[in-house]
């Protein structure tokens, strides 16, 4: 007759498997945000490239947050104002705009293949103590 695996190594197993899986989720949360953060400073890029197009005195609509807009005229499209922190605003070509948000971008991407490697990680650790635990529960 089989022996009954121990209940309190398959308890651990089992509660270690739950944390890894939160750990993936979590880290699968955190690399979401940081794609559309990514996307979004994309997006910003190829908008600095279109202002360079646009004709001086031309209405626009300013965003002003949640949803709302300003009727506006554009009255330079070579300079942009760059909230640095504080609400501290500098005035930046567009050129200069778009390297930093190319920096950003990069370091982004750079954060983003560190939670990738870290997420494989946490994928390698949760298959072993799977097939552990299915070793624990297949064993005499």
């Amino acid at each position: 007759m089989p022996e009954k695996p121990d209940k309190r190594k398959l308890e651990e197993k089992y509660i270690q498997l739950q944390l890894l899986d939160a750990q993936m989720q979590e880290v699968e949360r955190e690399l979401d945000a940081l794609d559309l953060q990514t996307a979004e400073m994309r997006g910003l890029v190829l908008a600095i490239y279109d202002l360079g197009n646009v004709k001086l005195q031309s209405d626009a609509l300013s965003p002003l947050g949640g949803g709302f807009y300003v009727k506006s005229r554009v009255l330079d499209s070579k300079n942009l104002l760059v909230n640095v922190g504080a609400n501290v605003m500098v005035q930046k070509t567009a050129a200069e705009a778009e390297q930093i948000l190319n920096k950003k971008i990069t370091q982004l991407e750079g954060v983003a293949a560190k939670l990738t490697q870290n997420l494989q990680s946490l994928v390698a650790q949760a298959s072993q103590v799977q097939q552990q635990l299915q070793s624990l529960i297949l064993s005499k």
